[in-house]
C-alpha cells in the first residue's frame, strides 16, 4: 500500500514548470472573457420568469445558502451584481492581481450563473469543465509566475534583502503539476463519457454517417452553416468523421499515458470542436483552452525538431546594487524580458566586469544613471537606456512612440534626473563591503 501511495505521490507531485501553470491560467481566463462570459447575460431575464419553472440545482442551493433560506431564488439585481463581480474577478485573474482570490470569485460566480441557467430545465455540458478548471486553479500556485502578484512579491523580497536574482522561465515546483494533470484526466473522462453515451444510445450504428448527416443538415439549415449542409450531402465523409470523433473520444486518455501522443490528440480535439462549430454552430470552444493543460508534453515533444538558433549576445544592464529602487527596477525588467535578451551586472559588486565591457565608462556616471550596454560595447544611459530597453522588451513596445514624441528628450531627461536624484542609496559598511 505504501508503495502505491509513493507512486501516486511521485505522479501527482512531480515537479512542473510554474510558467506552464500560469500560461494555462491566462489561456483559460482569457478565453472565458472573450468567448463565454458575454453569453451569461441571459441569466438575468430568467430571474423574472415564472417561479414554478425554477428548480435549483444543488450547487445553486449551496452557493445561495449564506444569503437566504435553502433553495432561495436569486433576483435580477443580485444576478447583475454577480455578473459584474465575476467579470471584474476575471480581469484581475487574467493580469494576476490578487490572483487566487480572484480565481475563487470567478469560479463561484461562473458556477452560480450557469447553475442558475440550468435550474430552468435547460442543461448543457459545455462550460462545466472550464468552471471546474477555475476552481482547481484557485487552489494551486497559478499566481507564482506571469502575474502582478509574483512581480510584487519578487520586488519586495529583492528590495528587502538588497539582492537581485533573475528567475529563469524553467523554474519548477512540485505543486505546479497536479492542477494540469487533474484537468487532463477530467477531460479524458468527459470524452470517454461522451463516447460511451453514443455507443449506449446508438450502438455501432452511430458511426454509419447518417446520424451525423441528420444533425449537420438540421443545424446547417437552421443556422445557415454551409459546411454543415455540405457534410449532409456526403454520407461517406460523414461516416469517416463519425468514426474519427468516436476514436478520439475513446482513446483520448492515451495523450496522458503516452505524452509523445499529446500533439495529435490536442490538434484532433481543436479540430473536432472547431469543426462542430462551423458545421453546426455548437459553441464548444471551451475545450480549446482546456487542452493546453498538456502544455508540458507539447513543449517536451515538439512536432518537429528545429536546429537550435545561434545564441544572441545579451544586452547588459548595469545597476546600482545599493539602491532599493534600482533593484526593484531590475526585477521588473526581468519580469518583462520574455525573450531573455538581458543580463545584469551590479556596478558595486561587478565593477571589473563592467569596466571590461566598456573600458571608458565612468563609475560615477554609472552610479547616477542606469546604463545599458549593447552586445557591441556601446553604452546607453538615462533616457537612452530606457529607449533601448523599450525596444528590447515586447510588453513595453506600446510606450515606444511616447519616448520619441517631440520634446520627449528634454522632458524625459528632466524626469529621469528628478527620479534619480530623489532615490535612496544605502552606504556600504565595512562588513558589507567585505562580503
Amino acid at each position: 500500500m505504501r508503495r502505491v501511495l509513493r507512486a501516486l505521490d511521485r505522479y501527482w507531485f512531480a515537479p512542473a514548470r510554474l510558467q506552464d501553470l500560469a500560461l494555462f491560467r491566462i489561456l483559460c481566463v482569457g478565453s472565458w472573457l472573450l468567448f463565454f462570459f458575454p453569453g451569461m447575460e441571459r441569466t438575468q431575464p430568467l430571474a423574472t420568469a415564472d417561479a414554478h419553472l425554477f428548480h435549483p440545482l444543488l450547487v445553486v442551493k449551496i452557493l445561495m445558502w449564506p444569503l437566504g433560506p435553502w433553495g432561495v431564488r436569486p433576483g435580477p439585481m443580485f444576478l447583475h451584481a454577480v455578473f459584474l463581480g465575476t467579470m471584474t474577478a476575471g480581469v484581475f485573474a487574467l493580469i494576476g492581481k490578487y490572483t487566487r482570490p480572484s480565481l475563487l470569485i470567478l469560479a463561484a460566480g461562473n458556477t452560480l450563473l450557469w447553475g442558475h441557467i440550468y435550474s430552468y430545465g435547460w442543461v448543457h455540458h459545455g462550460p462545466i469543465l472550464l468552471s471546474v478548471a477555475f476552481w482547481i486553479l484557485a487552489f494551486s500556485p497559478s499566481d507564482a509566475a506571469l502575474s502582478l502578484d509574483a512581480l510584487q512579491r519578487r520586488r519586495h523580497a529583492a528590495a528587502h534583502g538588497m539582492r537581485f536574482e533573475p528567475v529563469p522561465p524553467t523554474a519548477e515546483s512540485e505543486h505546479a503539476g497536479w492542477p494540469l494533470r487533474l484537468v487532463q484526466w477530467l477531460m479524458a473522462l468527459i470524452y470517454l463519457s461522451a463516447a460511451t453515451s453514443k455507443l449506449h444510445d446508438g450502438g455501432l450504428a452511430w458511426m454509419n454517417g447518417y446520424t451525423l448527416v441528420y444533425f449537420t443538415a438540421t443545424d446547417g439549415i437552421r443556422w445557415n452553416m454551409p459546411l454543415g449542409i455540405w457534410i449532409a450531402q456526403h454520407p461517406g465523409i460523414a461516416q469517416l468523421l463519425s468514426i474519427g470523433a468516436l476514436l478520439l473520444e475513446l482513446t483520448f486518455f492515451m495523450a496522458i499515458l503516452v505524452p509523445r501522443l499529446a500533439w495529435p490528440y490536442v490538434l484532433g480535439s481543436i479540430a473536432l470542436h472547431t469543426g462542430i462549430f462551423f458545421a453546426q454552430r455548437a459553441p464548444f470552444f471551451e475545450h480549446v483552452p482546456i487542452v493546453f493543460a498538456f502544455i508540458g508534453s507539447l513543449r517536451r515533444y515538439p512536432l518537429w525538431r528545429r536546429a537550435p538558433a545561434p545564441a544572441r549576445p545579451p544586452w547588459t544592464v548595469v545597476y546600482d546594487g545599493l539602491c532599493p529602487l534600482c533593484i526593484r527596477t531590475m526585477v521588473t525588467l526581468d519580469f518583462l524580458d520574455l525573450r531573455r535578451r538581458l543580463s545584469y551586472l551590479d556596478l558595486e559588486a561587478d565593477w571589473q566586469r563592467v569596466a571590461a565591457l566598456v573600458p571608458g565608462l565612468d563609475r560615477e556616471r554609472a552610479r547616477s544613471a542606469m546604463v545599458v550596454i549593447s552586445p557591441d560595447g556601446v553604452a546607453h544611459s538615462g533616457l537612452g537606456a530606457c529607449r533601448q530597453l523599450a525596444k528590447l522588451l515586447p510588453p513595453t513596445w506600446p510606450v515606444l512612440p511616447i519616448l520619441y514624441f517631440p520634446l520627449s528628450t528634454p522632458v524625459g531627461n528632466w524626469l529621469y534626473g528628478r527620479v534619480a536624484a530623489s532615490r535612496k542609496r544605502l552606504h556600504c559598511t565595512v562588513e558589507a563591503c567585505a562580503v
